[in-house]
This record gives structure tokens, sequence and C-alpha cells, in this order.
């Protein structure tokens, strides 16, 4: 499963960087002065080593919305990725920079690797360790499930540099995120701790073009 979700993120980034049609507007060959550039694309990288993540977002003729996707790829416990396609609106024209409101889905699947014994569930301690009480014998079994949700952000996009090339993404919001099957307690309280909790913060560190 780690194997897939590196792929699929790996695919991702290429597919993101195959989007940059945009050119740059130069003045007629009398004068060195060129016309600013305007932004029209953003792909951002989320900062973390053992749940790496991507953003594409592409901004309107207007300027004034956006639309594009979260991808986000887990590599500890519960292996397993997470898309989530999104639209913005930005409040003064000039997107993909400045204050926005941003609505999401959300679309995952995890492998929730369960251990069981006998048909009795186990579970995992806080440092990992596997508990199966009353017996010391097990057997680890793979169980995908597939999460579904939801949610509403508010933030901040700067553009930074001479060229305005360097994009920091910030935004904060609410989110709900749903099991399509139900597992023990502990591994549903890990699950919506990582994967769903309710409040979310981000910031994303890339390229505009």
């Amino acid at each position: 499963m780690r194997t897939i979700v590196i792929t699929l993120l790996v695919l991702v980034t290429n597919l993101c960087f195959s989007q940059n049609d945009d050119k740059e507007i130069v003045l007629p060959k009398q004068t060195s002065k060129r016309l600013p550039e305007t932004k029209s694309s953003v792909i951002a990288f989320y900062p973390g080593f053992w749940s790496p993540g991507v953003k594409f977002e592409r901004t309107s003729a207007n300027q004034l919305a956006s639309y594009g996707f979260h991808a986000r790829g887990y590599l500890f416990i519960f292996n397993g990725i997470k898309m989530e396609p999104f639209s913005r609106v930005y409040f003064k024209k000039g997107g993909p920079e400045g204050a926005f409101a941003q609505f999401k889905l959300s679309l995952g699947i995890y492998d929730m690797n369960s251990i069981l014994f006998q048909g009795v569930q186990c579970y995992r301690t806080s440092n990992g360790t596997s508990v199966c009480p009353g017996n010391t014998n097990y057997v680890r079994r793979s169980d995908i499930t597939y999460l579904g949700g939801g949610g509403v952000a508010f933030g901040y996009q700067f553009l930074l540099g001479a060229k305005k090339s360097f994009a920091l993404d910030l935004f904060g919001g609410v989110q709900a995120i749903i099991p399509a099957k139900r597992f023990n307690r502990q591994e549903e309280l890990y699950l919506w701790l990582s994967r769903g909790f309710p409040v979310e913060f981000g910031i994303r560190l890339g390229k505009a073009f």
C-alpha cells in the first residue's frame, strides 16, 4: 500500500507540472521592458515526512475564483491517500493571490491493518504495540476502508518574490469525515484524530506560474 501511495503522489505531481501552459508576455523587440506576468496556476507542497501532500490550483479568467485539488499520502500506520477537490472564491480580483473562502470534498482510501484473534479484534497502544486481551497469538489482516466528507475554510495566499512566483498558502477551517466501515474504538479514534479532525489548519509552499 505504501508503494502505491508514493506512486500516486508522483503521478499527481507530474500531472500538475504538465498544466503549465502560460507564457510570458513580451513587448516588441525594440524595447527591453516586459509586461508583468499574470499568474494563473499554483502548485504547492505540504511539508510532511510521513504524510506528504501536493496541491494544484487553477484560477478562472476573471481572477475571482479558482478550482483544484489537494492530494495527500499517509505512509505510517494506516497507509492510504486522500484526494480533496476544492473550489475557492477570492474576495478581491487578483487570484490566486489574496484572501479566499474554500469549499472542498474529501475522498480517502486506507489500509487499516486490523489485528484479529479468533474473531476478537485487538488494539494498538500509544507506542505502536498490539494488544490482544487474554491472548498473545494473533494474526494481522489487511482491511481496506474508504472515507468521505467535506469542509469549509478561509485563508490567504501570498505570492512573494520579485516575480511573485513563490506561493505561501495559509488556511484554516472545519471539516467532517465519515468512514464507510466501522472498526473498534481505538482504531476509529486514531483515524478520526489523524485523518478527519473537525478543525484543520494548513500551510502549503510552492510555485506560481
